[in-house]
This record gives structure tokens, sequence and C-alpha cells, in this order.
């Protein structure tokens, strides 16, 4: 080149992780997480038709109203108990039998007025409603629902006739009506359930809610020779295990399915991850995540109940016929090199199964090491580089708080010496790194004439 100066700027960015890759199991969404509302509203003067989608372990009328129960704020409450067909009522009153209403039910819909508003603190009511029968005959129930959900949704496979709701700013009541064997919808005048509500329904034959929780996460990896799997979704014995080829994420022995599975590992390159929640049963699965113990590398993205996102370590969600979804945001800004950080995803839920936890790993890469690139370049002394893009052979170590590196001329097409490199860590979740270098041939050089 006809120049006095050569000069070559470098610039590399290389996520810092595993090398290990593997496929990721993409499965349908229903519900985003949410952080539930912790409040219900009550208006005064006139009646209405709630019900609690969560309660406290103490759930005495005395401990979720408060000083409303004793302070004539809260005046009425009435229930009917769906088995006897019995009516039940608050506060106490002599001579009057159905005057022995003490406790609230999850799964049970409420008739209440207060002499002014009062918004009912639920912050600390985490008790979802499992196992629900419903009889034949009227039922007054109220649903674990933290967001609005379609009535087909809610109560699919519920071979109920009529559904009935009561909207307050109306004053009147709106009903599902179906016919009997067809199920086929003959009168429709609402189609979404709104948490907090309560809810008449009429069944001809007695009918169970009962939600099951499972959970979809990636798979095990089987690389040849291959299982031979005899039926979809069962745990497995894993024969003639490959080292360095199979992947068993959780060291069990077994080839996991993405419903048997119960170890979440981030891999090369990932940062974000997914796990679906399923209900294997019936009615509404209500479902609380947390991780324990808390971690600064590790956090749920959800929403708000403003619909914004948000990232926390607590997420709640509803999950009725088809699979909500989970999303774990890790970061590994700051964090050392290692592969043994570890934690647990707790999921509980109402229904048959009301605990599962989920291991989690994480593995910071070191820097150190040898390593095979390809580098783009654009530009050689102003002017525009018609070169196919080079592989380059460099060098990593750590320099304190920062890192180091040298070009192998030997191997690196236009490198003809050794070009140091030197460079920081970039403060972001995915833990980059950037070096810069110069190489300078002045004319005259033998690779510069």
């Amino acid at each position: 080149m006809n120049s006095n100066l050569k000069r070559c700027a470098l610039l590399i960015r290389r996520t810092l992780s595993r090398a290990a890759l593997f496929v990721l199991c993409v499965v349908s969404v229903m519900f985003a997480p949410i952080q539930y509302a912790s409040a219900l509203d009550l208006k005064a003067q006139q009646w209405q038709l709630v019900s609690f989608p969560r309660l406290p372990q103490d759930a005495t009328l005395e401990n979720v109203f408060g000083d409303a129960a004793s302070n004539g704020t809260l005046t009425s409450v009435w229930t009917f108990n769906n088995n006897s067909k019995q009516w039940q009522s608050w506060p106490s009153q002599a001579g009057l039998a159905t005057s022995n209403l003490t406790q609230l039910t999850l799964g049970q819909g409420y008739w209440i007025k207060t002499e002014t508003d009062l918004t009912l603190d639920l912050v600390d009511a985490t008790q979802a409603v499992g196992e629900m029968v419903l009889y034949p005959g009227w039922n007054l129930i109220g649903l674990s629902v933290d967001q609005d959900m379609g009535h087909e949704q809610a109560l699919a496979g519920v071979p109920f006739l009529e559904l009935w709701k009561y909207d307050s700013h109306q004053n009147k009541f709106l009903s599902v009506q179906k016919s009997s064997g067809s199920q086929i919808i003959l009168k429709e005048e609402f189609s979404q359930i709104e948490a907090g509500l309560g809810l008449w329904v009429y069944m001809a034959e007695q009918s169970t809610l009962l939600p099951a929780m499972g959970t979809l996460l990636p798979p095990d990896i089987d690389m040849e020779p291959l299982l031979n799997l005899s039926q979809y979704g069962v745990e497995t014995p894993w024969d003639n295990y490959q080292i360095g080829a199979d992947i068993d994420w959780d060291d069990d022995g077994y080839f996991d399915f993405p419903n048997t599975q119960h170890t979440l590992a981030f891999g090369d390159f990932l940062n974000r991850q997914r796990l679906s929640i399923t209900n294997e049963g019936n009615g509404v699965l209500s479902w609380q995540a947390t991780i324990e113990p808390a971690v600064d590398w590790l956090l749920f993205e959800a929403f708000d109940t403003d619909g914004n996102p948000v990232l926390t370590n607590f997420a709640v969600g509803n999950v009725s016929n088809s699979s909500g979804e989970l999303v774990l945001v890790a970061n590994r800004t700051g964090m050392a090199p290692a592969s043994g950080y570890n934690t647990q995803i707790v999921l509980r839920a109402n229904g048959s199964l009301q605990e599962k936890r989920i291991d989690v790993n994480l593995a910071v890469a070191d820097v150190v090491g040898d390593y095979e690139m390809t580098v783009r370049l654009d530009e050689v002394n102003g002017k525009q580089a018609d070169l196919h893009n080079p592989k380059y052979f460099l060098s990593f170590a750590r320099d304190g708080e920062g890192v180091k590196a040298f070009l192998d001329e030997e191997r690196s097409l236009l490198i003809p010496q050794i070009t140091y490199l030197s460079g920081d860590y970039i403060a972001d979740p995915e833990s980059h790194f950037q070096v810069l270098g110069q190489l300078y041939l002045p004319q005259g050089h033998a690779h510069n004439p």
C-alpha cells in the first residue's frame, strides 16, 4: 500500500458464557405473569356480589375486615351454602337461625353491604381455592382469578346450564344460558369474569373443579445412539449415557421431557429463559412464583396492574385450559467466573399439587483462553476494505479489573506481527467485554512496501 501509515483498529466483543447449546421448547402462551391486585373495593350503600380470589390464613370476618367489622362500616354479609341450600349471614342476631356466618371461604360468593366506601387490603392473602364441588341446583361461587377471564375458560369442562353475575352499576343481573346435553350457548349477556366477582351457577348434575399444576421446561438432549422412547412425557432411564454429548440437565440419569424436567439452565448466550405453567386438571389454576433464596442475578419479567413491564422476584398468574408463561431474566453484570450459581423457583398453586421446586443453574464463563473469531474490516486508510472477513486467533488473559489480549500473527490473516490489545468489561446483563488495539506498519516495512 502506498501510504505512510497503515492502521487497523480492532473492536472485539464476545459474550462470556458456557459453550453448551440446547433446544428451547416453545409453547403457547395464555396469560402473562402479573402482580395481583391486593385490594377489594366496596361502594357505600350498595349490595355487591363479590368473592375473594385469595384469603389470609385467618379468614374470620373480624380479621379480614378489621375495624370495619366493629365500627359500623360493614353492615351485612350474606352467603349461600351450596350443599344444604341454606343461607348464612353476619352479624349474629338473636332468634335468626341464618346468622351463623363467622368465617369467609375460598370459592364462595358473598352479598356484602357497607355504610361507607371501603377498601379491603388483601396484601397478606395468599391462599387460593383448591377443590370446589358444584352441587345440583343453584350454587353461589367465586373463582381464584387475578385478572379478567372468559367464562368458557374459567369454567372449562363444567356442564353448567346457567351462569349469572350482578352488575351493580346497572343494578341488574346478566346471564349466560346453555342448552342441556349439547351445551350450546342460548343466551350470552356477558363473556368475561372479573377478579373478585361472585357468581350464581345452576347445575343439573354434580361437578368438581380441581386444578392440577404442571410445568414445561427445556428437555434433556439425547445424542446418537438415540433412546428408544416408547411414550412421550414419561421420565426414561438413560442407557449408555454419553458424557459430553448427551445433556442431562439435572444429572439424575434419566431423560426428561419438557413436562418431567425440573432443572432450568442458562446456557450459551442465554440471558432469558421461559417456563410454561399448565393446568392438568380443570377449573382455574392460581399460581404464585418466588425465587428462593432471592439472588441479584435472577428476576421474573412480569406486568403490574397497569400493564407495565417490571422485574420482580414474585409473580402470580391464572391458567385454565391453556398455559401461562413465566419469563426469567439473568443478569451476569459484575459476576465472577464460576459455574456454581444456583437458586430455585418455587411455584405454589391451588389444586392437587400445591408446590413445585425448579432448580436454576447459571454459569459465568472466564475470559481467559484462546479463541477463533471472525473480524469485520470496514475501512483501511479511510477507504472501503475490499476484503473478506478474516479469521483471527486471539489469546485472552485478565489484567486487573480489565482484560488484555494478543493476536497470533502466524494464524491471523493480515496480521504480520504480534499485536497487543487491552480493554474492559461492559456493565451489561450479558457481561460483554471489548478490547482495542492498533497495528502500526510504517512505509518501508516488509508488509507495507
